[in-house]
């Protein structure tokens, strides 16, 4: 290739329109790029207001065209988190000089809102048990604003019983909606898969985008998205946190104690090595107490020796041996007033 020629496919895309606007009452060239990102020219030079994702809708009051937007989040106003960090939604206004003018920006935001491909109706799930039960709060402050900002039409159900979500999902029509959203923990996302499994019609159903806004236990901010068809994506803090899980159920039944309180060790130094995705106070409510005994050896000569170790009392061990104190002195008690009796 020639240094000296363009390089054609790296040129910029034509804008999708480029005209001059009033912006705060100052005549200013505006453009649209092709990306969907909406630029104006001042003294310092070219600012730029939103890009692809961020523009959410418009609409027209009178003369001038609103464009809602979400940006990254500079100042006090609703945020909504993101794994790129906090976002605010916020309104970009600009006045075409003509009605002409005006129809074009109209039909051109129009051309860009459609080609995004966004879902028109979207089935929304929110646990207000789960957590802290901060879900229909964090639903309607900072997720209902942005969907009713991208006009995104919802049917919002709560859960009202372990299951609801599945019996629901099994059952629904799936043709209505665009995807499936769970404001909640965990528990609900897994009750919502395992409803689209249990449909005869499970492989279409599967398709169906479903998303995550985290609002239960803090161990839930692993979920972001989950992807069907040809692609998979894995919660791998949702599969260590299933495994840690269930080998101490494991080592709890089978009465295995050091084995149970190293794996605990391991277990609170995986969700330190997580920062703020990790949850140790959880984990460390389950580290025993370590307790020094004592226990006799027979030797071969007959005497006897006795030797130290370390036993394990665990929190759940801990309320059982509590109870059967109760029941013990509730014995002693009832013995003694059947002899007082007597």
């Amino acid at each position: 290739m020639d240094p000296l020629q363009p390089d054609n496919d790296h040129l910029p895309s034509p804008p999708l329109i480029s005209d001059r606007v009033l912006i705060n009452g100052v005549v200013t060239p505006l453009t649209l790029t092709a990306e969907g990102e909406l630029q104006w020219t001042t003294e310092p030079g070219r600012v730029k207001s939103t890009t692809e994702k961020e523009i959410l809708s418009f609409a027209v009051e009178g003369n001038k065209v609103r464009v809602k937007t979400l940006v990254e989040r500079t100042g006090s106003s609703i945020c909504c988190g993101g794994s790129g960090g906090d976002y605010a939604r916020k309104d970009f206004v600009f006045e075409p000089l003509y009605d002409e003018s005006r129809n074009l920006w109209c039909d051109k935001l129009r051309q860009h809102l459609h080609s995004l491909g966004r879902p028109k109706r979207l089935l929304v799930f929110v646990n207000p048990f789960g957590g802290k039960k901060t879900a229909r709060k964090i639903f309607l402050e900072e997720v209902k604003p942005l969907f009713d900002d991208a006009d995104v039409q919802l049917d919002v159900q709560e859960t009202k019983y372990q299951l609801h979500a599945k019996e629901m999902v099994r059952s629904m029509d799936v043709s209505r909606y665009d995807g499936i959203v769970c404001v909640s923990g965990d528990g609900v996302l897994v009750e919502v898969v395992n409803g689209l499994l249990e449909r005869e019609d499970w492989r279409t159903a599967l398709k169906l985008p479903i998303g995550m806004v985290p609002a239960g236990h803090r161990r839930s901010l692993d979920v972001a998205t989950i992807a069907q068809g040809t692609t998979k994506f894995f919660s791998v803090l949702m599969l260590a946190w299933a495994i840690f899980e269930r080998a101490n159920a494991y080592y709890k039944d089978s009465a295995h104690k050091e084995e149970r309180a190293t794996l605990l060790d391991d277990w609170v130094n995986m969700e330190a090595g997580f920062g703020s995705l990790g949850d140790v106070s959880v984990v460390q409510s389950l580290l025993p107490k370590k307790l020094k005994k004592r226990k006799a050896i027979s030797r071969e000569d007959g005497s006897t020796a006795y030797q130290e170790y370390t036993d394990y009392l665990f929190p759940d061990e801990s309320q059982t041996m509590a109870n059967l104190k109760i029941l013990e002195a509730a014995h002693r008690w009832k013995k003694q007033k059947a002899g007082e009796c007597v």
